[in-house]
C-alpha cells in the first residue's frame, strides 16, 4: 500500500489516489488497458502516465456510453488513446451485455 499509494495521499479523494497510483505503476511509453472504461475518468489518468509516447486502449460496450467516452477524449485531446466498442471476456463468443448505460438501462 504505501509503495503505490504514498502516506501523502492517504485520506485524499479517490481521485488523487487513483492519479497516484497510476503514475506509480505507469511509465511513459508503457500500454495500458482500461476494461470497462465507462465515460473515461481511468482512461485520462493512464493517458497522462504513460505519456504521449505511450498507448491507452480502452474498451467499453454499452452504446450510449462509448460514445460519450469518445467525446471525453476527444475534448481532452487524448491522441495516444484507442477506444474499442466491446466487451472483454476470457471466451471467444458473443453475448448480449446485460447491465446499464449512461442514459439507456435496456442496452
Amino acid at each position: 500500500k504505501a509503495k503505490v499509494f504514498p502516506s501523502a495521499y492517504w485520506g485524499s479523494d479517490d481521485y488523487a489516489l487513483f492519479e497516484a497510483g497510476f503514475r506509480a505503476l505507469l511509465a511513459c511509453g508503457d500500454v495500458a488497458v482500461d476494461a470497462g472504461a465507462n465515460v473515461g475518468g481511468y482512461t485520462q489518468m493512464m493517458a497522462a502516465s504513460v505519456c504521449s509516447v505511450g498507448r491507452v486502449h480502452s474498451f467499453e460496450p454499452y452504446r450510449l456510453t462509448f460514445q460519450t467516452l469518445n467525446a471525453n477524449v476527444a475534448l481532452a485531446g487524448l491522441v495516444n488513446v484507442q477506444t474499442y466498442h466491446k466487451a472483454l471476456s476470457n471466451k471467444h463468443s458473443r453475448t448480449r451485455a446485460i447491465g446499464s448505460d449512461v442514459r439507456d438501462p435496456r442496452q
